[in-house]
C-alpha cells in the first residue's frame, strides 16, 4: 500500500514538472520567427489599422498628379536611377503611406553581398527618394512592415547585430522614431511591441519584372498591398 502511494506521488510530481517546463519553452519560443511560414497576399488580415488621417496637409492629390507619380516611378525603376550605384531592383512594393491618393514605392535589391533599399515618394515638389542607410555604404536596412494610416515604417538590419528601426513618414520627410536592437532588454522589447511597434503589417513585395511594372506602375497605378500582421515579439534578440 505504501509503495502504491509513493508511486502515485512520484507520477504527480513528474507531471507537474513537465507541464512547467513546457510552459517555459513556449514562452521563450514566442520571440522566435517562424521563417518557414508561407506568406499569402491579403488585405490587412488581422490588423485593425486606425485611420488617423485621410489627407496630407489638407490636400488630396488629383488623378493627373497621381499619373505623373506613377510614370516617374516606372521610369527610375526601369533605368536604375532609383539608386546612385545604378543597381537593378530585385523587387518593389506599392502602397499609399500618407493617404493623399498618391502611392509610395518601396524598392530593394541584393547583389549577393550588399543590400540597397529605398522609399520613393512624389508630391508637389516632385520625386523624393529616401534611403535609411546611405547609397555608398550599401545599407543593411531593409523595409519590412508598415502602417499606411499613420506613416510608420519598420526596417530590419540584414547584416551584423539584429536591429529593428521604426521610422515615420509624413509625405515629405522620413524620420527615425524608435529603435530596438540586440542589447535591448526583454522589458524594453515588450513595451515597444505594445506601443510604438504595434499595429503593423508586412509589406507585400513583387518581383521586378516588366509584367509587374505594367500591372502596378501603369496609368494611375495599383497597390501591391500588405500581408499578415508583423509582430516585434516574433524575433529572437
Amino acid at each position: 500500500m505504501k509503495i502504491k502511494k509513493l508511486l502515485s506521488m512520484t507520477l504527480i510530481l513528474t507531471l507537474i514538472f513537465c507541464s512547467a517546463s513546457l510552459a517555459k519553452t513556449k514562452s521563450k519560443n514566442n520571440y522566435k520567427a517562424d521563417k518557414n511560414k508561407p506568406k499569402s497576399q491579403v488585405v490587412a488580415s488581422g490588423v485593425d489599422f486606425i485611420n488617423n488621417s485621410n489627407t496630407t496637409g489638407g490636400i488630396t492629390m488629383t488623378s493627373a498628379t497621381n499619373s505623373s507619380a506613377i510614370a516617374e516611378y516606372r521610369k527610375v525603376l526601369l533605368n536604375n536611377t532609383w539608386n546612385s550605384l545604378r543597381k537593378k531592383a530585385d523587387n518593389f512594393a506599392v502602397i499609399d503611406m500618407n493617404q493623399d491618393g498618391i502611392p509610395e514605392v518601396f524598392v530593394g535589391c541584393h547583389d549577393g553581398i550588399n543590400y540597397i533599399t529605398a522609399l520613393m515618394s512624389y508630391s508637389d515638389t516632385g520625386l523624393e527618394i529616401f534611403n535609411p542607410g546611405g547609397w555608398e555604404d550599401c545599407n543593411t536596412e531593409m523595409f519590412v512592415a508598415v502602417n499606411p494610416y499613420d506613416g510608420r515604417i519598420v526596417t530590419e538590419r540584414k547584416r551584423g547585430k539584429d536591429t529593428k528601426t521604426l521610422y515615420k513618414f509624413d509625405g515629405k520627410t522620413l524620420n527615425e522614431f524608435d529603435i530596438i536592437h540586440y542589447n535591448s532588454t526583454e522589458a524594453e522589447i515588450l513595451q515597444a511591441a505594445q506601443t510604438s511597434f504595434n499595429n503593423l503589417a508586412y509589406l507585400y513585395f513583387v518581383d521586378m519584372t516588366l509584367e509587374n511594372i505594367d500591372t502596378y506602375l501603369s496609368g494611375d497605378g495599383k497597390e501591391t498591398g500588405i500581408l499578415e500582421p508583423w509582430n516585434l515579439l516574433t524575433y529572437n534578440y
